[in-house]
């Protein structure tokens, strides 16, 4: 019993996670600490709030596409709820709400350091707290909102696991290349002269709204900005769980029995120990999108940056030209983040 309860201890996989958290958290506030010592003096120390609100949910984004899906209607519990007397609007909710409180979990590793170097750094006012605290408990409600839509949509589509990868993966260069369009928008409306707190929130506001409103109302202490970001973030959530909540049953029992009907029979065969490990992890590369994605991601993203630094090559230039000589990291991280 007690060489059992020491080996628990020693493979506790809880203390594994707390210990690989705190080292991100160390990494991303030295992240923080870097940038701010060039927005300082600049006196655009602000804009680390913005970019830990914008990067969790880019994250959120990048990663949920994947999940959502698997938890609203592939989840093993749903037949055992479903058989209880809930409603499909309470089961909905509880599905969602695990997922939004694993990106607070993840969110908070993030979240917690660069806010950290701010208030070490900028010494904000009272009201900044509580506000940035809101302004993290709302932020996964939209990236979420849109991929509960989507998985709705992809089981109206079609039920099949290799469709609904394939769409996934299609959604998810989609949405990188959005991105990167995004931000060709921003610098192409950029101008080195204007550059200045109020003129970059309402771009940001602009660009989007959610984060724009939450920056302009946690930098600023502005009460009614900040009531508008919340509402940006959570009336759009609340109404889409709401409506879809209707067809929730219905949709998941046609994917179950799609997924049953669909299932195959084992085929064996013989090949040597190396033959057999290969086919298997080629299998599993083909049949996993976020292998794909984690192999060719790099290779995508340098490609559109390419194409859309020869496009706006001219702006890039004036954006880079307006850093000081001894902050030209600073324009590299920016663009490459």
């Amino acid at each position: 019993r007690r060489l059992s309860r020491g080996r628990s201890r020693r493979q506790s996989p809880a203390g594994i996670l707390l210990v690989i958290a705190v080292v991100f958290m160390i990494y991303f506030g030295w992240i923080a600490d870097s940038l701010y010592r060039g927005f300082g003096p600049l006196r655009l120390g602000w804009l680390l709030v913005p970019m830990a609100l914008l990067f969790i949910s880019f994250f959120i984004l990048g990663t949920g596409i994947y999940s959502v899906n698997a938890v609203l209607f592939d989840a093993r519990d749903l037949d055992q709820l479903f058989s209880f007397p809930l409603r499909p609007l309470q089961i909905l909710f509880a599905k969602v709400f695990a997922l939004v409180a694993q990106n607070w979990l993840v969110g908070v590793v993030v979240y917690l350091p660069i806010m950290a170097v701010y208030c070490y750094h900028e010494t904000p006012a009272v009201s900044f707290y509580p506000f940035a605290v809101l302004g993290f408990i709302c932020l996964p409600f939209i990236p979420i909102c849109i991929f509960i839509l989507i998985a709705y949509l992809l089981n109206l589509i079609t039920s099949g696991a290799r469709a609904r990868n394939l769409i996934n993966t299609v959604i998810t260069l989609a949405l990188i290349a959005g991105t990167a369009f995004g931000i060709n928008h921003i610098v192409s409306g950029y101008k080195a002269s204007t550059i200045s707190s109020a003129a970059l929130i309402s771009q940001l506001k602009s660009f989007y709204p959610p984060i724009g409103d939450l920056t302009s109302g946690i930098v600023n202490g502005n009460a009614g900005d900040l009531l508008l970001g919340l509402l940006w973030n959570i009336a759009p959530f609340v109404v889409l769980c709401v409506a879809l909540s209707f067809g929730y049953r219905a949709l998941w029992s046609r994917s179950k029995a799609v997924r049953k009907a669909k299932r195959g029979k084992l085929s064996f065969g013989a090949d040597s120990p190396y033959l057999t490990l290969y086919k298997k992890e080629l299998y599993r590369f083909g049949s996993s999108v976020m292998y794909i994605l984690n192999s060719s991601l790099g290779m995508i993203l340098m490609t559109l940056f390419v194409i859309l630094a020869g496009r706006g090559g001219k702006k890039i230039q004036m954006l880079e030209s307006s850093f000081p000589a001894d902050m030209k990291i600073l324009f590299v991280l920016l663009i490459f983040a």
